[in-house]
């Protein structure tokens, strides 16, 4: 009985592990489909790691502080034992992933039941986003298997109040802001939660102090080799280069190359009076994104909250790039997030529109599974939510909401498992309801 209650989520891992690895190798004899613009600055990070030590996209170049070492540090450790294989880092992200099946399992199983957790598993062994992360060379399926490790944690404390659980959930959370420094956020709803929700002042101030304690040595290095006081600029990469210019372009009705193009003057005139610092420039790219948002709220608020919707478009478009097709037009999603859905479809598909009834069936099964979500939520927030519910609740509203005027949908892969986990409850709930208007007894 023990191995037949096990079958169910062998066989959905089984499916897992064949639909990653047969992406894997549709595309053995060309890994540039596995790379993305993104993945050439992870993958020379780490190359400088390998090879001289140093995290700076130059030997003689100035300090990096876009991008974190989590991620690089992850390449360069699978480089050094596989002798710089980009399929060797691939076989390692799909073991995780469907690693990362099983903790969804346990997820839905800890919050539910079993059937909730299998049903789960199995909508994330599907997942097309989740698919696709874990063939790309890109940091979203590692940080994934991160915070939904976190997130377990903290679950395990809340439900037994040991120390444990919360220390360590404190750690793997802090050491996921190496790999996406959107998880300095995490921890802060993690700290509301203790404080808001449980009452529980001590607890909170030990996960602070743990929290702190992982993120602060690189908070500290960037201040002492680029006179920068943060965790990483990519708040004012956003301001500076996407978020400002988006809404300068709106307001004054001009291309966002043009709105570009003016803040990178004002940077310039900055620069050649003041001679600042590495830190002191990037402060001042953000200050100049800021100050446009203070300028016009209201517009950007309508912008990024469009913006965000991205989150949520279907993922499939990129299955063609990775099955070999011709790569889509670029510039997709800025029309994405400018014109919207159809008119972004049309632009990537460019004349090979025969693609779309391709992706009709997988589109289709998106909105199914949005639609299950959406019952499992209206069903779990019916209960009386505890402190696990809202620390998952808040934590998909801020991975949703956060992007903004650069949505894309691989920025739902950190929170596909709790999104699955929803769909699971709503999809239990609609076969027991089938089965009592059917009159069927189990």
């Amino acid at each position: 009985m023990g191995d037949m209650s096990k079958r169910p989520l062998r066989i959905i891992l089984y499916v897992a592990l064949l639909l990653r690895a047969g992406l894997l190798v549709a595309g053995r004899y060309e890994p540039q489909r596995f790379f993305t613009p993104d993945s050439g600055d992870y993958d020379f990070l780490a190359w400088s790691l390998a090879e001289h030590g140093e995290f700076s996209r130059s030997p003689d170049g100035p300090a990096e502080l876009f991008r974190t070492p989590g991620y690089p540090l992850f390449l360069a450790g699978v480089y050094a034992v596989s002798g710089y294989s980009v399929h060797a880092v691939l076989v390692v992200q799909i073991l995780l992933d469907v690693a990362l099946c099983w903790l969804v399992y346990l997820l839905g199983a800890r919050l539910f039941d079993r059937r909730v957790g299998l049903w789960a598993a199995a909508l994330q062994a599907v997942s097309t986003v989740a698919i696709i992360s874990s063939v790309r060379v890109l940091s979203d399926s590692l940080f994934a298997f991160m915070l939904t490790a976190s997130v377990l944690l903290l679950l395990s404390h809340f439900k037994t109040l040991r120390w444990q659980p919360l220390l360590l959930g404190g750690i793997v959370a802090g050491c996921a802001c190496y790999v996406r420094p959107v998880g300095v956020f995490f921890g802060v709803i993690v700290l509301l939660v203790l404080l808001l929700r449980c009452r529980a002042v001590r607890r909170a101030m030990v996960f602070a102090v743990v929290f702190a304690s992982c993120i602060g040595p690189w908070i500290l290095r960037n201040y002492i080799v680029a006179d920068y006081p943060g965790f990483s600029t990519v708040s004012a990469e956003c301001m500076f280069k996407f978020q400002g210019p988006y809404v300068l372009a709106r307001v004054e009705g001009i291309s966002v190359e043009s709105a570009r193009f003016r803040l990178e003057a004002e940077l310039s005139e900055y620069k050649s009076a003041e001679n600042p610092t590495q830190g002191r420039m990037e402060s001042r790219r953000a200050s100049i994104g800021l100050r446009i948002l203070r300028e016009h709220p209201w517009t950007f608020l309508a912008m990024h909250l469009r913006g965000s919707l991205m989150v949520w478009a279907p993922g499939e478009v990129e299955l063609p790039a990775l099955l070999g097709a011709e790569a889509g037009e670029k510039g997709t999603m800025e029309v994405l997030s400018q014109r919207g859905l159809s008119t972004a479809v049309r632009h990537y598909l460019f004349e090979r529109m025969w693609l779309l009834w391709i992706l009709v069936p997988f589109v289709w099964l998106l909105l199914m599974r949005y639609a299950f979500s959406t019952v499992g939520v209206v069903r779990y927030v019916r209960l009386r939510m505890g402190p696990g519910g809202w620390l998952i609740v808040l934590t998909v509203l801020l991975f949703a909401i956060l992007p903004g005027v650069f949505g894309h949908p691989r920025f739902r892969v950190p929170i596909t498992p709790f999104l699955n986990v929803a769909a699971g409850v709503g999809v239990v709930w609609f076969i027991d309801r089938l089965i009592r208007r059917r009159g069927v007894s189990l």
